[in-house]
């Protein structure tokens, strides 16, 4: 069956049955959201709906595989405690299980989209701090590009912003288990078992991500292609980023 919702002032839609009860559980069709479908005289609040179109809305219920991340209709799935795993994942999670290291709740991955926005709020943040300690240093040391003290103090300055952005990575996730860019996103860093990133674990995570930044970012596209949204530098460190 074909669905429409309004959103703001636009329709939306057509939607399958599959895709329409994913809105509803995302919330992005809300009690007083208005539906239509061909069955309906009318558009009608979700609310208000006849319990036997409410029903189709409704069917079939996707989860979330705990492993992998990805939808698919529960009735396709194995049900783990508070969790779903999908046929695919459930020899590498069940063994996982038995080795302890399964935490029962489960929460999505953050996809490349997310993290890119994070990080560019990352990056504006600590420009402004570099802006700031660049624009003193020009003030109390104006160009004098024949003076060797000169350029032995500018390198330093360089090396001053690679050290301030590897300590702002170490200590907001090793304090916070993300940095303000990821808290504006609602991302969080976290291990396998969804329990916080020590100071050292962020601190080798942050060197990591100087690799990743390397030969065109291609250490932070691979997230866009792994299954749990890995960058290479999630892959050294063992760390995954998840919505919270």
């Amino acid at each position: 069956m074909e669905w429409y919702y309004v959103e703001g002032q636009e329709r939306r839609g057509p939607l399958g049955d599959e895709e329409f009860q994913q809105r509803v559980a995302d919330q992005t069709i809300g009690p007083e959201t208005f539906v239509w479908n061909p069955d309906l005289p009318d558009w009608q609040r979700f609310a208000s709906l006849p319990a036997r179109d409410s029903s189709q809305s409704q069917a079939p219920v996707l989860e979330r595989c705990a492993e992998c991340g990805q939808h698919q209709p529960s009735d396709q799935m194995i049900p783990f405690g508070a969790v779903y795993v999908c046929g695919g994942c459930k020899p590498v999670f069940f063994r996982r299980v038995r080795q302890g290291t399964v935490y029962p709740v489960t929460a999505p991955y953050a996809g490349f989209g997310i993290r890119a926005c994070a990080k560019i709020i990352d990056w504006v943040i600590i420009g402004v701090f570099q802006t700031a300690i660049q624009t003193a240093w020009m003030i109390f040391f104006p160009p004098d590009f024949e003076n060797p003290l000169f350029i032995i103090m500018s390198g330093l300055m360089g090396l001053m912003g690679m050290v301030l952005t590897i300590g702002y990575c170490t200590w907001f996730i090793g304090r916070f288990g993300a940095t303000p860019g990821k808290m504006a996103c609602g991302l969080k860093v976290v291990m396998p078992d969804r329990s916080g990133v020590s100071y050292p674990r962020a601190l080798g995570r942050a060197f990591g991500e100087l690799v990743s930044g390397m030969v065109l970012y291609i250490g932070y596209i691979m997230v866009a292609f792994d299954e749990q949204r890995r960058a290479l530098h999630d892959f050294f460190c063992d760390t995954r980023v998840i919505h919270i």
